[in-house]
C-alpha cells in the first residue's frame, strides 16, 4: 500500500490541510458552528471523513508551541495571545489528534521551528509567500496558490516527505 501523508495545521476555526500520495492536494476546513464545542465536533467530523475517504496511513500535525504567559507575543507572528486564543488553539490540537488516534494513524508533531524554513540568521518566516513555496517544490506546481494555513500545511508534508526518504536510506544502508 502506498503511503498517503495527511499534514494539518491546526486551528479552532481554519484548517489547513495537505495530502500526499503521487499528487498533491491542499484546502482548508472551516469549522461550523457558533460555539467552540460545535467546532471542535466539526473539526473531528472532519479528520474522521478524510481518514476514512483517502484512506490515510501517515499524518503529521503542527504542534502549539509553548506559551508561559497568558498575553505572550508570538515569537512567529508578533501578534499578542491571549489566554483564549492558546486554550482554543490547544483543543482544535486535541480533537484533531484524538481522531487520528481513533484510527491508528501514526501522527508526527513537530513544532513550527522544526518544520519552517529558516532566513535571516536563523529566524523563522511565519508567512510562506507564493514563490517560497513554488521554490521549495521545485517549481513542480507552477499555478501553486495558497494561504497561510495551507503553505504551513504544505511545508509540513515536505518535512515529512524529506524524513521518510532519510529513514528508508538509514533503512537500506
Amino acid at each position: 500500500m502506498q503511503n498517503r501523508i495527511f499534514a494539518i495545521d491546526p486551528s479552532i476555526n481554519e484548517i489547513g490541510w495537505c495530502i500526499w500520495d503521487d499528487t498533491m492536494k491542499y484546502g482548508t476546513f472551516k469549522s461550523k458552528g457558533s460555539n467552540e464545542k460545535e467546532k471542535l465536533a466539526s473539526i473531528t467530523f472532519f479528520i474522521n471523513s478524510f481518514i476514512t475517504r483517502e484512506q490515510i496511513t501517515h499524518a503529521v500535525v503542527e504542534k502549539p508551541p509553548v506559551y508561559t504567559y497568558t498575553r505572550s507575543i508570538s515569537k512567529f507572528t508578533g501578534k499578542g495571545l491571549n489566554a483564549s486564543a492558546i486554550q482554543k488553539l490547544n483543543w482544535s490540537y486535541g480533537a484533531i489528534l484524538g481522531a487520528l488516534s481513533l484510527y491508528g494513524v501514526p501522527t508526527d508533531t513537530p513544532l513550527p521551528e522544526e518544520y519552517k524554513p529558516k532566513y535571516n540568521r536563523g529566524r523563522m518566516v511565519i508567512c510562506m509567500s507564493y514563490q517560497d513555496i513554488r521554490t521549495s517544490l521545485d517549481l513542480q506546481f507552477k499555478d501553486l496558490r495558497c494561504n497561510e494555513h495551507e503553505a504551513h500545511a504544505i511545508y509540513m508534508m515536505l518535512w515529512k516527505k524529506h524524513r521518510m526518504k532519510l529513514e528508508s536510506m538509514r533503512i537500506g544502508e
